[in-house]
């Protein structure tokens, strides 16, 4: 197995998956476990929600299998979803952690833009775009009980399960679809030009009708963010 972790982390990496600097990879043996041992880390991260474990579980409850015994991950997403309900206090500290990364709107709704390593000022669409939206479905999704992966298909459970007000669960589809694009698009010309592919962006590159959009898209993530916030504090 850690020759196989080797052989697929390695053709990631050549494919243009970056290795996690984290370590946070089939190559270390703490992630190279037999079904046991990961309900035995599940169960840890969900009953004593540590700072830790709440970054784990914000990275190995996307897992799903992709080939071979896969019932596995299956048995492990449906233990993941009974015991996440049952634990009111795991529950609330992901959605503390979901409302750490704020969409990056000044106090009269402008963009503010951050210097992002490489890149001058500018917008990182992952980091305070596609990521908190995406924590933020999960922990609905967690909180009714979906066992759902992808985060279009957990915000349809969670619209299913009627916890969003109208309109809003539409609003979150497009958001995230829309943030992706724009991420994509910019991350192809990156490659186009010879840069290796980020996550930042100077709204210059957009279009008016584009910076519209993107600025409407970061307001339904802020809006979203503050009804979580509501519906935590209110106990609903």
């Amino acid at each position: 197995f850690e020759s196989l972790a080797r052989f697929v982390t390695e053709g990631l990496a050549r494919c243009g998956y970056t290795l996690c600097t984290g370590d946070v990879m089939a190559t270390n043996p703490r992630w190279r476990q037999p079904l046991r041992v990961w309900q035995g880390y599940f169960k840890d991260w969900i009953e004593n929600p540590t700072a830790e474990g709440l970054l784990h579980s914000s990275i190995f409850f996307d897992l799903d299998g992709v080939h071979g015994r896969t019932e596995w991950a299956d048995s492990l997403r449906r233990d993941i979803a009974r015991q996440a309900r049952q634990h009111p206090r795991f529950l609330a500290s992901m959605v503390r952690n979901a409302l750490l990364r704020t969409p990056p709107l000044g106090f009269f709704k402008g963009f503010v833009l951050e210097a992002d390593g490489r890149h001058s000022a500018g917008i990182n669409l992952k980091r305070r775009g596609t990521a908190p939206l995406t924590d933020l479905v999960r922990v609905h999704a967690l909180a009714v009980g979906s066992e759902a992966i992808n985060s279009f298909d957990r915000l349809d459970d969670v619209i299913k399960a009627g916890v969003l007000t109208p309109g809003r669960g539409p609003d979150l589809h497009d958001a995230l679809e829309f943030l992706s694009i724009v991420r994509f698009r910019a991350q192809a010309e990156d490659l186009r030009i010879g840069q290796p592919p980020g996550n930042s962006l100077s709204p210059e590159r957009l279009s008016e009708f584009e910076r519209r959009s993107l600025r409407d898209a970061f307001l339904v993530l802020d809006q979203a963010q503050d009804y979580l916030k509501f519906r935590h504090q209110s106990g609903r």
